[in-house]
């Protein structure tokens, strides 16, 4: 999924994402120079369950600033909204993020549909990409109690009740 960041009608969307009203980002920066590093927030607040995102500038990644922003984040958000559940999709290639959401409590909860929401383009990507079907996406299909196939042409949903 990464090459459709590239795209910078996908970037200009994002950013009008951003700055919607119906959003709630926060600007993550390091603390020793205030240089923004990254964002996390809520993309869709008039949703039931808001789901999470973070971005984190590739050079400052595995250094904790992911797992204090979104602590924090979570912490502050939970505070001032009284809301408890939360969700967030992850690309079954980030290995990273997958990570830091369970190690912040998030639990596997499904698949989600992210880019391909008609079946014969999730049909054409889980044939397209069927060579990747390695141990660690065996692993992750049982994790998440779907057929492997599926990880190919959706991304991961996990959960968290705060």
């Amino acid at each position: 999924m990464k090459s459709v960041f590239a795209k910078p009608e996908f970037k200009d969307e994002l950013w009008q994402e951003y700055l919607s009203e119906e959003s709630l980002y926060y600007t993550i920066a390091k603390k020793e120079d205030n240089a923004i590093i990254g964002y996390c927030g809520v993309k869709n607040l008039d949703r039931r369950i808001w789901e999470i995102a973070i971005e984190i500038k590739s050079d400052c990644c595995h250094k904790g600033y992911g797992y204090r922003a979104l602590k924090m984040y979570l912490e502050t958000v939970t505070g001032i909204s009284k809301r408890h559940e939360f969700a967030s999709r992850v690309d079954t290639d980030n290995i990273v993020s997958q990570n830091l959401m369970e190690k912040l409590g998030f639990q596997p909860y499904g698949l989600s549909e992210f880019l391909l929401h008609k079946e014969e383009d999730q049909l054409a990507a889980e044939e397209e990409y069927k060579d990747k079907l390695d141990d660690r996406y065996m692993a992750l299909a049982k994790k998440f109690n779907v057929e492997p196939r599926k990880l190919l042409s959706h991304v991961l949903e996990y959960r968290i009740i705060v």
